[in-house]
């Protein structure tokens, strides 16, 4: 279905820009 791949696209983004956010987080947490 469009809806799914779409649904997967934004996913996607989501955890690229979480990825960098969550190492940021474990720097500044040291």
């Amino acid at each position: 279905m469009v809806l799914t791949e779409l649904f997967k696209g934004e996913h996607a983004v989501i955890k690229k820009i979480n990825a960098p956010k969550a190492l940021r987080d474990r720097f500044l947490s040291f």
